[in-house]
């Protein structure tokens, strides 16, 4: 029997398949075609081929294939099967001009990488964490993290350690140590970058605190000089990593408001800054960050002033409603405002959240500031399908009221945006494929909730017809076909939409690029290794990044087939 795509059966009612439109997707209904098929991508010879786009018959995998359109740049990402410690490797990037078998590279050996974390001697609870250094931006990251122990371990090397890793040698790795507990009052995070080499199965990395640490004494006032106690005090560098020990400010009468931090003395003579945060005693304190260079100097005790301005919280009340009136419960009210005064030099942000309730009204307790408001609606009742209401962006001013509290602020939910379409091949309705929207979070000109949009999956019905509730924003859009159906994913990467915009794509799934390899680590093969296939894509959008376009599973002697999109959609 011949013929590339081949359902097993097939039954269709009295009825045409029509294409869908957008006035079908803005009325919201189905289109539903009585068809009971599994359509697969087999053929016999080349002429089988034909209607697929797919330019030759493969006999031996007997599915229709075909090259790529142009080279493209790829990396594996490859995790163990369970029982080898979790290992996982980064393989690439390299180029695919052509279908057929390659020859991947042996992967490196997995290192036990171990040693300790003290402090002149004495234990540290720590947190470590190894993130390899990804090999272009955009790459996907692998990271690796060792909880606290309770006590020593013996390590290869028969001395002790306090943590132990196992990861790929022969790549660099971000380092980082974070110490929990009591002790992160005292000491600071630790950051190194290091190397991994080649040629042992273990490798001692001791990750010791130096033992002079420079300190930053002071105590936190209010503009009548009035001490704070029970805030957060840290210091951070521009990108918001912490630098230092973690202090909260007194309570104690007679050492009220004072504090003291840590930092090792290469970030204590870089750039930072203090940051500010009100514990459970001050939820309504902001979040504030200090420029070193306005701290007041107090010779008599040897440490800073540190001056924040007066906080007078203001009740403000709003409702949430959709675009038809109705009001909203449930959905989540976000305000963030940037604060900045002149007379300390004082800069910060402020952060509260609220929930609508049965009338979708909603309180907080809020600073005078301008503030980015993100309602978010509710989680639709059917998931698959989304919501009708999207993430509303809004800018809002607050001021301080001459009596009583703000109040009547109403914000309009705008309707979701709606992908739908149809999935085909070879001209069959491909039904139970994936279609995953995968937000981006990125900003779009002119759209500023395209920074919180949230990421979609549906699944495509017997006649291959799907549709998503989006918020505006971007995606990457992958639509997966059923397991062994011989079809590649199709990948739409930087798909924007608007609210209340329908798109309709429909999908015509090609024959794939059939990459073969086998992966071999030191010690053998790796059969059970779960395979994510990337391909770095290069748009006007931004730079150059991975995206994801395959999956595989190697069998027992490490073999995988990978089914490659021929190119990237558009």
């Amino acid at each position: 029997m011949t013929g590339r795509f081949r359902p097993t059966t097939t039954r269709r009612q009295p009825g045409r398949w029509a294409p869908i439109t957008a006035a079908w997707l803005a009325a919201g209904c189905s289109l539903v075609v009585d068809v009971d098929a599994r359509v697969e991508n087999r053929c016999g010879s080349d002429d089988d081929c034909e209607r697929s786009g797919g330019l030759r018959c493969d006999r031996e995998l007997g599915m229709c294939v075909r090259p790529p359109e142009r080279p493209m740049r790829v990396l594996l990402t490859v995790a163990a099967a369970e029982g080898r410690d979790h290992a996982a490797w980064l393989v690439g990037p390299f180029e695919v001009a052509a279908e057929g078998w390659m020859d991947l590279p042996e992967l490196p050996p997995i290192v036990t990488v171990f040693g300790t974390t003290r402090y002149r001697g004495e234990r540290v609870a720590a947190r470590v964490r190894l993130r390899r250094v990804p090999p272009f931006d955009g790459a996907p990251e692998l990271s690796f993290e060792a909880p606290p122990r309770a006590s020593a371990l013996l390590a290869a090397d028969e001395r002790e350690a306090d943590y132990e890793l196992r990861v790929a040698a022969g790549a660099d790795y971000d380092v980082l140590v974070e110490p929990t507990g009591e002790q992160a009052a005292v000491l600071p995070p630790l950051r190194r970058r290091i190397g991994i080499p080649t040629g042992g199965t273990a490798a001692r990395l001791d990750l010791d605190w130096p033992a002079e640490l420079v300190s930053i004494r002071g105590v936190v006032v209010d503009a009548d000089g009035v001490p704070l106690g029970g805030l957060q005090v840290r210091a951070v560098d521009a990108a918001g990593e912490l630098l230092s020990s973690t202090a909260i400010t007194s309570v104690t009468p007679g050492s009220s408001g004072s504090f003291e931090i840590r930092l090792t003395s290469a970030d204590a003579a870089s750039s930072f800054l203090l940051r500010l945060n009100g514990g459970p005693e001050r939820p309504l304190f902001p979040t504030m960050l200090v420029d070193p260079a306005y701290l007041i100097a107090e010779p008599e005790t040897g440490g800073v002033r540190v001056l924040v301005p007066r906080l007078e919280p203001i009740r403000y009340a709003g409702i949430v409603e959709r675009a038809s009136g109705e009001r909203v419960a449930g959905a989540t009210v976000e305000l963030v405002a940037e604060l900045h005064d002149s007379d300390t030099g004082v800069r910060g942000s402020f952060r509260t959240m609220a929930t609508t309730v049965a009338d979708g009204s909603f309180e907080a307790m809020l600073l005078p500031a301008r503030y980015e408001v993100v309602v978010t609606p509710p989680a639709p009742r059917d998931e698959a399908r989304g919501s009708a209401d999207a993430v509303l962006v809004e800018s809002l001013r607050i001021e301080r009221p001459a009596t009583g509290e703000l109040s009547g602020q109403l914000f309009t939910l705008p309707r979701a945006a709606r992908l739908g379409g149809s999935v085909t091949a070879g001209g069959r309705p491909l039904a139970d494929a994936t279609v995953h929207a995968a937000a981006r979070g990125t900003p779009l000109p002119e759209v500023p909730a395209a920074r919180f949009n949230r990421s979609r999956t549906v699944v495509t019905d017997r006649s291959g017809a799907f549709r998503a509730d989006l918020d505006a924003g971007a995606y990457d859009v992958t639509v997966r076909p059923p397991p062994d159906s011989g079809f590649p994913w199709h990948v739409v990467p930087d798909l924007a939409t608007r609210a209340d915009l329908a798109l309709v794509h429909e999908v015509a799934m090609s024959a794939p690029v059939p990459v073969g390899g086998r992966l071999r680590s030191a010690d053998g093969s790796l059969g059970g290794a779960e395979v994510r296939v990337w391909v770095l894509h290069e748009s006007d959008a931004g730079p150059p990044r991975g995206v994801e376009v395959a999956r595989a599973t190697t069998d027992p002697r490490g073999e995988l087939l990978l089914l490659l999109p021929a190119a990237l959609g558009r």
